[in-house]
């Protein structure tokens, strides 16, 4: 049976195996992007361990008579790049050492990341290094969140940390803290994750049924000389199992590939050790398991016509019009989804309110999928009204005929336009949440906050700050010098040129003569939540993947069209319709749904969006801005240009003398 099946799937010439190939091709990056998908967490929880350390665990309220260590973690900031500068004194001969290096630094010395190590090194040392202190090493990637981290640990005297505050340790944290992602950040995460992989399933689907007519009536011929039912069907899974089982082998191949690439993406401030992106083994495994097992599934579903009767294949009738309650799931989903949001906090759990949202955005998802053929049988019917052709007529005529068929080439693009118009709005969302400034703050001011200050200490300072070039004034604010638990804290405002290299300069200053001080520019202060800037980014990566993989969608969809119905093409031809024809009659059955049902879908991604922030109390509900239409026009046109693509090829494939009269 295996070796028939394999034998017959490769019987069709160049048109089978280019079909196999592309099916394998769709199932590897699906493949793939499940593998990935799959990798987050165990990553996000690798990040976590690795910078577990700098977390002040074990504490102590008196200093132990074996040995301790203070430590004292400072938030510092270089070219908008964060810096951690972590503090540290023995005390006592047996002071526990931190991960990632021999021994912990004497007073003046440090260890540095190597990407720190390289920001060092080019430029000059007011700008970064003296606020460092004498390298003597580098710190290990065990102790570090991203190769990309900028990580100093500098010694430093134990009466100076004593007086900022540090509390002694014994040892150093092994379990990292929860993650403090804000509740609506986690709401969003999740949508995002859902809408980004529908898309891939749609991909996957319509790459699977690549030449499912000729399969079809191969195994009808089967049937007629005298196969059983059972004999069909492991024909069927057999031919699936080889482009399925090949995929996913290809595409593990292909995350191995992709995935020191993936890694350079950045989230919550860092990127990700390549060897850090690596899924469960048992999760691995059930996916590359379910995947053919999947294949072979559909196979076989796809066969109940010709198992029922062969004949079933050739007598092929005009199915009813869908009709309007294939919007009934979409009205259910976006209601089950709002009704949620507005009453479900307050009577179920936060993680199963999460499983219903994403369940529920799923669920729209699947809605516009099904509710797809009606309006795509809709836009036939207002087509058959415009100016007649032959073109025209035909499009019509197939459009209102099989819309579903029609629609399964354009879904992915459509459903495509819905997440991409909803993530969009996400993105709104996160660049509007910027931090209010201090009404005094303008372009190019400084506010430093300064931890241990004294009068004469902090006079001292302004002294050398005032006269470093590119400073024109640096006031103290008023009403600023406090003490807290006997440590002064005193702030000063300071205008510049606004050049990004006087502000390093005066950073490097002040941290040189306050090592605990905090440092921020007019710019610094400006910019949206880091957490809330790296989701719009990945959004808008997310939307440039979900596109690319809506435009091969819809290429293997119309390829699979134009292959399935090159008889039929051939034959027009022959009965004097030109090439144009054929070719604006392809072009006018995937552009008129493709236009009108992603338009709808777009409203609908923005709407449901705009309804969700307002339930969730969102701080802003704004509007997607111009982008959104620019990505959109340009992904219908892109979508076009892939079915473009296809027009040239149909004079080749449609020639009247390929034909064979029975």
């Amino acid at each position: 049976m295996t070796g028939l099946g394999l034998r017959l799937a490769l019987a069709g010439g160049r048109g089978a195996i280019i079909g196999i190939v592309l099916t394998a091709l769709a199932v590897a990056l699906g493949t793939s992007i499940l593998l990935f998908a799959l990798s987050f967490a165990p990553a996000l929880q690798d990040r976590q361990e690795r910078s577990a350390w700098r977390v002040p665990a074990v504490l102590l309220g008196e200093e132990p008579a074996g040995g301790a260590v203070l430590m004292r973690v400072v938030e510092d900031l270089y070219q908008g790049e964060a810096l951690v500068r972590v503090r540290m004194a023995s005390i006592g001969p047996d002071s526990p050492v931190p991960p990632g290096v021999p021994r912990l630094p004497a007073p003046g010395e440090a260890f540095v990341s190597p990407a720190l190590a390289d920001r060092m090194a080019d430029v000059p040392g007011d700008l970064l290094a003296d606020r460092i202190g004498n390298v003597v090493g580098t710190i290990q990637p065990e102790a570090l969140r991203s190769p990309q981290e900028l990580v100093a640990l500098i010694g430093a005297d134990p009466a100076e940390l004593r007086a900022d505050g540090a509390s002694p340790l014994t040892g150093f944290a092994t379990e990292p803290l929860d993650p403090t992602i804000p509740p609506i950040m986690v709401l969003l995460i999740v949508l995002a994750v859902v809408g980004a992989l529908a898309p891939v399933a749609v991909f996957v689907a319509t790459a699977t049924r690549l030449s499912a007519a000729r399969r079809e009536q191969r195994l009808a011929a089967l049937r007629l000389v005298g196969a059983t039912p059972r004999q069909v069907t492991g024909l069927a899974v057999v031919e699936a199992l080889l482009s399925t089982i090949t995929g996913a082998l290809i595409g593990v191949v292909l995350f191995v590939l992709l995935r020191p690439v993936v890694a350079l993406v950045p989230l919550d401030e860092a990127t990700w050790f390549p060897e850090a992106i690596s899924p469960p083994l048992v999760a691995a495994v059930a996916l590359l398991v379910a995947v053919p097992v999947v294949g072979a599934l559909a196979a076989a579903a796809a066969l109940r016509r010709i198992v029922v009767t062969p004949l079933g294949v050739q007598r092929r009738t005009t199915p009813p019009p869908p009709g309007k309650l294939r919007l009934l799931p979409l009205v259910v989903s976006v209601a089950v989804l709002l009704g949620a949001l507005a009453f479900g906090s307050s009577q179920l759990s936060d993680v199963l309110v999460l499983a219903v949202l994403g369940a529920a955005f799923a669920g729209i998802i699947g809605g516009i999928a099904l509710a797809g053929p009606w309006l795509t049988a809709i836009v036939g019917r207002a087509l058959h009204r415009a100016p007649r052709g032959a073109a025209t007529l035909l499009a019509s005529r197939r459009l209102t005929d099989d819309p579903r068929g029609s629609f399964g080439s354009i879904a992915g693009v459509v459903m495509a336009v819905f997440v991409a118009s909803a993530f969009f709005t996400f993105a709104g969302y996160a660049g509007a949440q910027s931090v209010p400034l201090p009404g005094e703050m303008r372009p190019g001011h400084i506010v430093a906050e300064l931890r241990t200050a004294t009068a004469s200490t902090q006079a001292e300072l302004i002294d050398r700050l005032g006269a470093m070039a590119g400073v024109r004034s640096v006031l103290p604010e008023s009403g600023a010098d406090v003490m807290v638990d006997g440590v002064g804290i005193g702030q000063l405002l300071l205008e510049t040129d606004g050049t990004s290299a006087v502000a390093e300069r005066v950073r490097t200053a002040i941290a040189v003569e306050f090592p605990s001080s905090w440092v921020r520019r007019t710019e610094e202060l400006a910019t949206a939540e880091p957490i809330y800037t790296e989701f719009g980014r990945v959004v808008n990566l997310g939307v440039m993947g979900t596109m690319l993989l809506a435009g091969c969608s819809l290429a293997v969809a119309v390829t699979t069209w134009v292959l399935e119905r090159r008889r039929q093409f051939a034959q027009l031809r022959s009965a004097g319709m030109p090439v144009s024809g054929l070719r604006k009659l392809v072009l006018l059955q995937a552009a008129a749904p493709l236009v009108c049902v992603a338009i709808f879908s777009a409203a609908l991604g923005i709407g449901v969006t705009q309804a969700i922030l307002i339930l969730i109390r969102a701080s802003a509900v704004p509007l997607p801005d111009a982008s959104l239409a620019l990505v959109l026009t340009a992904s219908v046109l892109g979508a076009l240009l892939m079915v473009g693509m296809m027009l040239p090829a149909i004079e080749r494939l449609t020639r009247p003398d390929g034909l064979r009269m029975e």
